[in-house]
């Protein structure tokens, strides 16, 4: 497991939505952004059952903060935009590769999310925001157990905290268990168990439900480290 570091980040998000021949949305003054490999992918976003495609760039560098966007253009013609604006800890380096985290298809609504991780390069895990298509625009999909102020997932291994995401489709309902497992140490710091809460939400209107919760006991690392991450999706890069 990695080493421990938790960054809280503060960041604004800028969201438009405009036809493929549309001006670009005015924009704050920043310093120009090097040039840095755009990441692009091709897959459904709006739900069509035709591909689209996702681009992402790294648009500017400030000493505080990188802008990336994320363009997606469908098959339509119909083109969304979200800026998306991750802490500069560093010499200004980061790429849109180095905070991709692919797209997969999470909820209950047809089309994939996007994930970007705004981490910014440092703590021992990420700190991942998915996007997804809504009424021609991209928004943040509000991870289970979140709220629309601070809609970040949370995905963790780590000897203080394991976290992830179990989804599945029951009974042709989409539903997710989030999983929380903080880690002690016996008294020789020799041994390392974990305890914490399982909570499954299902897809109903929009959003994620809470349906109920279960505590795990006590489990061994090698246990807990099944929960971490995400499981039932495959982030496909």
């Amino acid at each position: 497991m990695r080493g421990i570091a938790v960054t809280a980040i503060t960041a604004a998000l800028v969201g438009t939505t405009m036809s493929a021949g549309a001006t670009t949305p005015a924009y704050a003054a920043t310093t120009p952004a090097a040039q840095a490999p755009p990441v692009t992918q091709r897959v459904d976003v709006d739900g069509d059952l035709r591909r689209d495609t996702v681009r992402v760039v790294r648009r500017a560098v400030t000493d505080d903060e990188y802008t990336f966007r994320i363009t997606v253009t469908t098959s339509a013609g119909r083109r969304a935009i979200r800026d998306v604006l991750v802490a500069n800890y560093g010499e200004g380096t980061l790429t849109p590769a180095d905070v991709w985290g692919g797209t997969a298809h999470l909820d209950g609504v047809r089309g994939a999310e996007i994930q970007v991780d705004r981490g910014g390069g440092v703590g021992d895990f990420p700190w991942p925001h998915v996007y997804t298509w809504r009424d021609n625009r991209l928004v943040p999909e509000v991870a289970p157990g979140a709220t629309p102020g601070d809609p970040a997932w949370t995905v963790a291994d780590h000897f203080t905290l394991v976290a992830g995401y179990t989804f599945a489709t029951v009974k042709g309902r989409r539903q997710v268990t989030a999983t929380r497992l903080q880690g002690t140490f016996d008294r020789t710091r020799e041994r390392l168990t974990y305890r914490g809460t399982r909570t499954t939400y299902r897809w109903h209107g929009g959003t994620w439900k809470r349906v109920g919760a279960t505590a795990t006991g006590t489990l061994s690392e090698s246990r807990a480290q099944d929960f971490a991450g995400w499981s039932g999706v495959t982030w496909q890069p």
